[in-house]
Formats: structure tokens, C-alpha cells, sequence
């Protein structure tokens, strides 16, 4: 004797048939900007596109590009980067930069962030090897976002630790020169409601 289990609708119920013909909810993936592919039409406007050597700062895609970033954002200027990382290691340059000039006796620089931050935990140490600045990150006590007591607190870690008079002569101290806030941290995306 044979038996037959069922679960759920019958293939043919109307709830079944109705689900089969709707389209499918469109799926956003946001893990990487590498993730979502070019359409056919994206396709062919890159091959049309007119192109140029961008060291001589004769692309005029680029060129384009850079003038369209400046006139949204409202700045006098914009550079355009082929990654993130090269922006942040570009961006971090010109503030360290402007840093070591205003505190030349700073040997290392300290850059505070988050641990989930892409500087941090993704950049594999760029930062530190281009720009000559050790990155710290910090713990967000929720694990999703950096709050503003616990920057101060890796701000003023130093000072518990070392006197002011060591703090001065010791070059194994790092100053606190930078800030980096990112608005895309590696893992709050998978950890938020």
C-alpha cells in the first residue's frame, strides 16, 4: 500500500501558480563594487568611449569624469582614483602631510579607525608602508560602529600611559595625527538589521 505525503499547496493551487509567474525580486549585493557586472549597453559605451593617455592628462573620458565628480560635489577640483585604496592612500598622503609640517618632531604618525574599517582590515597595510604611519584600530564596543568616546579613549591612551615630559622624548610613542571614518565598514553591512 503505497502512500503519498504532501506539503504545502498542490502544484496546481492558484498561491503556487500565481508565485510561479511573478517575476523575481531583484537581488542588491553590495559586498563589493566589483560584484555588479556591466550591462551590454555599459559595454559598448566603454568601447566608444574616446580615450587618451591619462599621464599626459589627455583622456578625455577621464578628463570628463573629473569635471563631472567636481560640478556634484562642489569642489574646485577631482582626481579620479582606479580603487579605493589608492584614494585613501592618496588622501591619507595629503593629511599626513600637511601633519608632519605642522609637528615635524612626530616620527610616526598614529591613524586611528575602525578594526572593521577597509584601511584597517582590508588594505593590508598600505597605509602604513606608503605614508610611513602606524593605523590603529579600534574595537566598536556594539561591533558595528565607532563611537565618539571610544576614539577619545584611543586618544588619550598615550597620556595614561606615559608622562607628558616621556611622551615628548620618546620615539616609540605614536602621535595622533589623523582620524579615518569610513563609511563602509567590512562587516556592519552583515551584522545590521
Amino acid at each position: 500500500m503505497a502512500s503519498t505525503l504532501t506539503h504545502g499547496p498542490s502544484p496546481t493551487s492558484p498561491s503556487r501558480i500565481a508565485a510561479a509567474a511573478a517575476p523575481p525580486a531583484p537581488s542588491l549585493d553590495f559586498r563589493s563594487d566589483t560584484i555588479t557586472q556591466p550591462s551590454n549597453e555599459m559595454r559598448a559605451a566603454i568601447a566608444a568611449a574616446p580615450v587618451g593617455d591619462d599621464d599626459y592628462c589627455d583622456d578625455p573620458s577621464v578628463i570628463q569624469l573629473q569635471h563631472l565628480a567636481r560640478s556634484l560635489t562642489h569642489h574646485e577640483a577631482a582626481l579620479f582614483f582606479v580603487s579605493a585604496t589608492m584614494a585613501n592612500i592618496a588622501a591619507a598622503a595629503a593629511w599626513l602631510h600637511i601633519a608632519r609640517r605642522r609637528h615635524p618632531d612626530t616620527i610616526v604618525p598614529e591613524v586611528i579607525c575602525d578594526r572593521t574599517s577597509h584601511i584597517f582590515a582590508r588594505e593590508y597595510g598600505q597605509l602604513s608602508v606608503i605614508n610611513r604611519a602606524h593605523v590603529a584600530g579600534v574595537a566598536a564596543a556594539d561591533q558595528k560602529y565607532l563611537r565618539a568616546h571610544e576614539i577619545e579613549q584611543a586618544l588619550h591612551l598615550v597620556s595614561r600611559v606615559f608622562t607628558p615630559a616621556e611622551n615628548r622624548r620618546s620615539h616609540h610613542i605614536h602621535f595622533h595625527r589623523m582620524i579615518c571614518i569610513s563609511r563602509c565598514q567590512s562587516s556592519c553591512a552583515l551584522k545590521s538589521p
